[in-house]
C-alpha cells in the first residue's frame, strides 16, 4: 500500500467520525446508471471492481479499492453525503479526478450499499 493510498483510506476513515456534524458540498456529476451497473448476480466485491474495470478507473490494488468502497458506504449509512464520501478521493492532491471520484462512490453505492441509490 502506497503513502498516498493509505492516507486516502485514513482520510475516508477519519470521515466516519465527522459525519454526522459535516456538511459538505461539492459540484459532481452522478456517475451514469449504465457506467455503475452490473448484472446482481455478481458478488459485490467483483460487481464493485468489474465496473471500476469497465469505466477505466485506475487502482494500485485491489483490496485498497475494496476498502474505500466499504468506507464510502460506512460514511452514507452514518448520514454523509455522496459528494462528501468522495471528497477525500480527488482533494487536496488529486489522486483520483472528480468524475474517477465520482465513479467510485456509485460503484460503491451500486456493490455494497444500493438502499443509498437515488437513481
Amino acid at each position: 500500500m502506497n503513502s498516498r493510498t493509505s492516507s486516502k483510506i485514513i482520510s475516508l476513515a477519519l470521515l466516519i467520525f465527522v459525519a454526522g456534524g459535516a456538511a459538505c458540498a461539492a459540484d459532481t456529476e452522478a456517475p451514469t446508471q449504465a457506467a455503475t451497473e452490473v448484472p446482481p448476480a455478481a458478488e459485490p466485491n467483483q460487481q464493485y471492481l468489474g465496473i471500476l474495470d469497465r469505466v477505466g478507473v485506475p487502482r494500485t490494488s485491489d483490496d485498497e479499492m475494496i476498502e474505500i468502497g466499504r468506507l464510502i458506504c460506512n460514511n452514507l449509512d452514518l448520514g454523509m453525503s455522496k459528494e462528501a464520501a468522495g471528497l477525500p478521493l480527488y482533494y487536496p492532491d488529486a489522486e483520483y479526478s472528480l468524475g474517477e471520484a465520482g465513479t467510485i462512490v456509485g460503484a460503491a453505492i451500486n456493490a455494497y450499499c444500493p438502499q443509498h441509490k437515488d437513481w
